[in-house]
C-alpha cells in the first residue's frame, strides 16, 4: 500500500514483515506510533493477503491515553482510504475494538471468566489511596500479632532494620519485597532459588559475597581515581609532597579490584595501610586542608570496608552467611503473612489491585482451554509500550 510518508528501511521492515513476532524498540518521538498505525492498516486492508477486520486484532498499550490516541489515529488513517463497505465497517468498529491499556484488558478478561478465577463478578479496582490504607492496616495487624506473641524472629528483624526506635524501615522493606514478589511469575519459586544461591558455603561462588565484592571493588576504584586526580593536581602546582603521597595511597588501594575473588580482596583490604606524609613546604600550605579532607575521607572509607563489608576470617564469614539466610527466610515468611492479611482485607472490600489483575491473567493463560477460546478470533496481537 502506498504512503506519502518516507519510511526508513527499519521502519519499512517493521511495517511489512509478516508471519513472525517482532520487537520494535525506539526512542520517544522516533515515529513508533506512526509505524504501528501503518502496519495495522496494511494488515487490515490487505497487501498480498486477505483483509483482516479490526475485530480480529488485540492491541494493548501502556496507558489509556495511548489507547485513545491509537483509536483516533486509526480512524483518521481509514478515512484516507477509498470508502468501500469493508473500510466503512472498520471505521464503525474501531470504537468497540480490543484496543486498550493493559489494565483495561486484564479487567475485561477477568470480568468475562470470573467464574474460573473464583472471584465476585462485581469486583472493583482498589485505587492507590485505598491500597495504601489497606496495606497499612495489614502491616499494623501483622506487627501487633508478632509483638503480642513475643515472636523472637520479628524482634530480631526489628533490631536489624529499626531507625529511631520504630519499625518503619521494616515496614517499608516488607512493602517493597511484597511488590517485587507480586511482580514476577511464581515469587515463591524465585525466592527458593535465590536462597540456595545465598546459602552456598563456597564464598567465591556465593551470590552475596559476589555482590559485596563488586560493591567494595567499585568503591575502592572510585577512591583510587580521586587520589590520582588530586595527585595530578598537586603535581601541576609543583606540590611534590602531596603528589607523591596520594600516588602512593592510590597504589596501595589498587590491590583491591574486581578481578580478585572475595576472599582475596577481603585479605587485601585488611592489610592496606598508608605511610605518614612528609613535611609540607610552606609555599604549599594552601593545599593542606584539601589534602587532609581527602586523606580523612579515604581512611574513613577503608575503615568502613573493613568493619562492615569484608573479613578475612572465613569462620566468621560462613556464620554470617547462615545468619543472612535465616533473616531472609524470616523476612519472606513475614511478607507472605502480610500478603495474606492484605488479600483478606481486599476480599472483604470486594476489591482487586493491579497486581491481582496481572496474577489472574497469568493464571488464566495457564488454563489452556480458556486461552484457546479467547484467542480463537485473534489473528494479530500488538503490545505497544511507550515506556523507554
Amino acid at each position: 500500500m502506498s504512503s506519502l510518508f518516507s519510511w526508513t528501511p527499519e521502519q519499512q521492515q517493521a511495517i511489512s514483515e509478516r508471519n513472525k513476532s517482532l520487537l520494535v524498540s525506539a526512542s520517544a518521538g522516533s515515529g513508533k506510533t506512526t509505524v504501528m498505525i501503518q502496519r495495522i492498516i496494511e494488515l487490515m486492508v490487505g497487501v498480498d493477503a486477505e483483509k483482516t477486520p479490526i475485530s480480529n486484532f488485540l492491541i494493548v498499550t501502556f496507558t489509556k491515553a495511548s489507547a485513545s490516541d491509537m483509536k483516533n489515529k486509526l480512524v483518521e488513517k481509514l478515512l484516507e482510504l477509498p470508502a468501500d463497505d469493508f473500510v466503512l465497517q472498520q471505521i464503525e468498529d474501531v470504537d468497540i475494538a480490543d484496543i486498550s491499556d493493559l489494565h483495561s484488558f486484564y479487567s475485561k478478561l477477568i470480568s468475562t471468566y470470573f467464574y474460573e478465577l473464583d472471584i465476585d463478578p462485581v469486583y472493583r479496582i482498589v485505587d492507590a489511596e485505598e491500597s495504601v490504607n489497606l496495606k497499612n492496616k495489614a502491616i499494623t495487624k501483622l506487627f501487633e500479632d508478632k509483638e503480642k506473641n513475643s515472636d523472637e524472629n520479628y524482634f530480631r528483624l526489628y533490631d536489624i532494620f529499626q531507625k529511631k526506635r520504630n519499625n518503619e524501615a521494616l515496614k517499608e522493606i516488607i512493602f517493597k519485597f511484597s511488590d517485587f514478589l507480586n511482580s514476577i511469575n511464581d515469587g515463591e519459586a524465585w525466592f527458593e532459588n535465590k536462597i540456595k544461591e545465598i546459602s552456598v558455603l563456597d564464598l567465591n561462588q556465593n551470590v552475596c559475597a559476589s555482590l559485596i565484592n563488586d560493591y567494595v571493588s567499585n568503591s575502592v576504584r572510585e577512591d583510587v581515581l580521586e587520589c590520582e586526580a588530586f595527585a595530578e593536581k598537586c603535581a601541576k602546582l609543583g606540590d611534590t609532597v602531596h603528589a607523591e603521597y596520594f600516588e602512593e595511597m592510590a597504589s596501595a588501594l589498587k590491590v583491591v579490584n574486581k578481578n580478585n575473588t572475595y576472599l582475596v580482596n577481603a585479605k587485601n583490604v585488611s592489610e592496606i595501610s598508608f605511610s605518614r606524609a612528609k613535611r609540607l613546604p610552606k609555599e604549599f600550605e594552601f593545599m593542606k586542608d584539601e589534602a587532609e579532607n581527602l586523606k580523612t575521607k579515604i581512611k574513613k572509607n577503608l575503615l568502613n570496608y573493613k568493619e562492615n563489608f569484608v573479613s578475612a576470617n572465613e569462620v566468621e564469614l560462613l556464620a554470617g552467611v547462615k545468619s543472612v539466610e535465616k533473616n531472609l527466610i524470616d523476612l519472606f515468611i513475614f511478607t507472605k503473612e502480610f500478603n495474606a492479611i492484605y488479600s483478606k482485607l481486599k476480599k472483604d472490600a470486594n476489591g482487586l489491585d493491579f497486581n491481582d489483575l496481572e496474577n489472574m491473567l497469568c493464571k488464566f493463560c495457564k488454563m489452556m482451554r480458556f486461552a484457546r477460546l479467547f484467542v480463537k478470533n485473534i489473528n494479530i496481537f500488538l503490545l505497544m509500550s511507550f515506556k523507554i
